[in-house]
């Protein structure tokens, strides 16, 4: 069955959705895929595997250390949705604030300005004011750090100056780079069901001689827990909200955007991917080894193969996901066939399992 979403919502900022007629794995797949693999402008102020840190403070006279200061930078959410059309590599952040006054001053998003390295030119405040925006609920500035003034005439006001470049960067290279501040998802309850299991209840409690105040009191304990045990199947309730830098509906595509882009990749090099005999006693066990990939796209690909080469065409009598260790940069899936025609048979499961997928992502896609 093709999946559909109903019941597309958005209420308080916040995008609700329900989806049907998929498994359980490719539901969660698009909520990790929104957590983690979407990518934003960023400022990067921290070492990562060949990544180096984009800022430089010059001057820091605050009561907090570099460190501290850049972590806060690093969260603050950068205003730019066209990552492809934007060139960020041009442009450089500046920001140079000492306190001459009598008494603390904040330095916020306001005093931040945007500088072209090939022209030298900053950017006007219309364009930094979109890219740095005002809080939509207290109508004000993000606040960076505040500065002590002046305290004799030996010691001078505080003062921070720094420098940093944009960069590229996801959730899952650093947490401070997300995009949602919520994406969840839980079963859709039957309310029919959980209605028809109260009345027996409800029954059982009358014919024990309990209080109308007592029967109440096990309802709600009832319907706070046991009750959520009563769902359809193939069915997620989602709800997600965007920090504000994309909306609700680009992160869900996007999302479904970067697992169909994975398993085209998938496709494209499907001779090269490394299938090895498993070590079992069945000799049609193999191991599919997923270079870095995890749970994610693993999970995803285990759900189709089973749905349809378990399940239907019984082509394989064994699918299972496996990730050694979270730091490994590789997973598995193992895969035992039905028959003994071997990888070369395995590989065109594998075309016919990443078309599925591609093609289960497309249609959640065009519903958004």
């Amino acid at each position: 069955m093709a999946p559909k979403i109903f019941d597309l919502t958005e209420s308080k900022g916040i995008l609700n959705f329900t989806l049907k007629d998929v498994d359980v794995s490719i539901a969660n797949g698009l909520r990790r895929t929104a957590i983690s693999d979407i990518d934003t402008v960023v400022f990067r102020t921290s070492r990562y595997e060949n990544k180096e840190d984009d800022s430089e403070f010059i001057i820091n006279s605050t009561r907090f250390n570099n460190e501290i200061l850049k972590q806060r930078l690093s969260c603050i959410p950068i205003y730019i949705t066209d990552i492809e059309g934007f060139p960020y590599e041009q442009y450089i952040l500046e920001c140079n604030v000492k306190n001459d006054t009598d008494g603390i001053i904040y330095v916020t998003t306001r005093d931040f300005r945007i500088k072209n390295i090939l022209t030298g030119e900053y950017i006007p405040d219309e364009q930094k004011e979109k890219i740095f925006p005002r809080n939509d609920f207290t109508n004000e500035y993000i606040k960076f750090c505040r500065l002590r003034p002046r305290i004799s005439d030996e010691i001078d006001g505080e003062e921070v100056k720094f420098t940093c470049k944009f960069s590229l960067g996801n959730c899952k290279e650093n947490s401070m780079f997300n995009v949602t501040s919520m994406c969840v998802y839980g079963n859709t309850r039957d309310i029919i069901k959980i209605n028809e299991a109260w009345d027996r209840k409800e029954e059982q409690y009358v014919s024990e001689n309990l209080s109308k105040e007592e029967i109440l009191f096990n309802k709600n304990n009832w319907l706070a827990v046991d009750a959520k045990r009563i769902y359809e199947a193939n069915s997620y309730d989602f709800k997600i909200k965007t920090i504000g830098v994309f909306t609700n509906k680009h992160i869900m595509k996007t999302a479904c955007n970067v697992i169909i882009n994975k398993f085209v990749k998938l496709k494209e090099h499907i001779s090269e991917i490394s299938i090895l005999k498993a070590d079992l006693i069945n000799e049609n066990g193999f191991d599919i080894c997923l270079d870095n990939e995890g749970f994610t796209i693993g999970k995803i690909l285990e759900s189709v193969l089973y749905n349809r080469f378990f399940e239907k065409e019984k082509k394989i009598l064994f699918v299972g996901f496996k990730k050694n260790h979270p730091h490994d940069n590789y997973s598995f899936v193992r895969v035992v066939m039905n028959t003994k025609e071997g990888i070369d048979e395995l590989r065109i499961i594998l075309q016919k399992s990443f078309d599925d997928v591609i093609t289960i992502y497309s249609e959640i896609k065009e519903q958004f």
